[in-house]
């Protein structure tokens, strides 16, 4: 067994004289301690004061977990942070984890005295001699878990004296609720879902047709970083025009003509790659250039591997993401023709259309690779040498 604490130096010389009560209780029980000096991480943090007290506290006792080899993280959570984390966060517009609060044990978590009152535990420590200290900022309304603590909760109690016991009893069955619930939805989602190298996408149409496409949408956006109220733009996504899409920052949601489709922005970023030679192959590895003779050449493979006249072209050649002005003359047809006209009516969904590169060769275009070859570079008669231009992969 082992002491943590973190002094965060909030509160001046009340966070040291924390510090020294839990030095205090280590040695009257004859146990480690560890002690972090939080101030200067604090005051450089970015997040507000309770999510990065949080967010160092546990962190600094995953360490403490691995170094030490420390099976749990005991904590003093107790019945009331119970049911203010619950009418919190079900107030912040939280689901079903919001109605089951902090669970007893979650993963190397052990909150051993949930099922306790605050005042239960006053009268422990009164009884038994033992010491603790309040932290003074507690007892004002700066933050809204307090102003709920102060304010809200006495007047909830006033129409029913027996609410938090009855908020706290409930927290088990809502998770047996949350657990029966994943477990359905995972069913479904599994069934609607598709993958397609880094694509994912679910039909419309079964979204439209089952009986809760805002679970569906929520179990599968949330792990990507969106909101519960960008799972509400989500739905009204299934009736949204081709086109539209809402992103969590990393990841962006696209509705197209049948999908609703799931893509890492990260894919979509400008990129500008310069070819000295080849063979050559794309970071991702899904554009393959290489050079073969007029004899190896076979159609078979359709779009996804296009041929140009080697000799044609002057290195380097360009990788790029195609830009709004871009125009070239697609093989086998008469005239020049602007890349998103040529996307559009290839039926390009938004968010494949977003991610395509092209190969430039002197700003001329030489292919949009995986979809055509333009017409100045094809093979003729003449032609020596063979540019290979593999596509890996049409997701």
């Amino acid at each position: 067994m082992a002491l943590a604490h973190v002094n965060y130096g909030l509160r001046g010389k009340e966070s040291d004289g924390d510090e020294l009560l839990v030095k205090a209780l280590a040695h009257q029980l004859g146990c480690k301690a560890f002690f972090l000096n939080a101030k200067e991480e604090m005051s450089s943090s970015e997040n507000g004061v309770q999510e990065a007290a949080r967010e160092i506290r546990y962190q600094w006792f995953n360490e403490l977990q691995r170094e030490h080899h420390l099976k749990f993280v005991l904590t003093a959570h107790h019945l009331n942070d119970q049911v203010e984390t619950i009418l919190f966060q079900f107030m912040r517009g939280g689901m079903w984890s919001s109605l089951r609060g902090m669970l007893p044990l979650n993963d190397k978590i052990f909150r051993p005295l949930l099922s306790f009152h605050r005042k239960e535990l006053i009268a422990f420590a009164e009884e038994n001699n033992l010491k603790w200290r309040e932290d003074s900022s507690n007892r004002t309304d700066d933050y809204q878990r307090n102003y709920l603590r102060h304010q809200v909760l006495p007047l909830l109690l006033q129409l029913n004296p027996n609410l938090e016991q009855s908020i706290a009893s409930r927290a088990s069955l809502f998770r047996e609720g949350e657990l029966l619930q994943e477990r359905t939805v995972h069913v479904e989602l599994h069934r609607y879902f598709e993958k397609s190298g880094s694509v994912n996408s679910i039909f419309k149409t079964d979204l439209l047709n089952c009986s809760w496409p805002r679970l569906i949408l929520y179990h599968w956006l949330k792990p990507f970083g969106f909101s519960s109220r960008q799972i509400d733009e989500a739905v009204e996504l299934i009736h949204a025009q081709k086109g539209k899409s809402i992103s969590s920052g990393e990841y962006r949601l696209w509705s197209n003509a049948e999908h609703l489709t799931l893509v890492n922005a990260s894919d979509l970023e400008d990129v500008r790659l310069e070819i000295e030679k080849v063979p050559w192959t794309s970071p991702d590895g899904v554009i393959v250039l290489d050079l073969c003779s007029p004899s190896d050449v076979s159609f078979d493979a359709g779009s996804a591997v296009l041929y140009a006249d080697f000799d044609l072209i002057r290195m380097p050649l360009i990788c790029r993401n195609w830009q709004a002005g871009d125009i070239f003359q697609p093989f086998g047809m008469m005239g020049k023709k602007k890349i998103s006209d040529f996307l559009m009516q290839e039926k390009v969904s938004a968010e494949k259309k977003a991610a395509i590169k092209i190969l430039t060769s002197q700003e001329q275009i030489v292919a949009i690779p995986g979809y055509r070859l333009a017409e100045s570079f094809r093979l003729k008669d003449g032609t020596k040498r063979v540019l290979r231009i593999s596509f890996m992969s049409l997701a």
